[in-house]
């Protein structure tokens, strides 16, 4: 079931999993230089992945 949810994920969604499953935990700004993206753009990302139960948001970052 859980390849279904993954079907609903962008590409640097799913690049935000891996990476946290890796890590344990991400930091907004560490992440968006990473990606190439504006921290908008990653916090956008992150409240979409809460949304979708894979991930809990914190201040400045997230945990699986």
């Amino acid at each position: 079931m859980e390849a279904d949810l993954n079907l609903d994920l962008s590409d640097r969604e799913s690049l935000i999993l891996d990476k946290l499953a890796r890590e344990g935990s991400l930091a907004v700004g560490q992440l968006a230089q990473e990606l190439g993206v504006s921290e908008v753009t990653v916090r956008s990302d992150l409240k979409s992945l809460e949304d979708k139960g894979f991930v809990s948001r914190t201040r400045g970052g997230a945990y699986p």
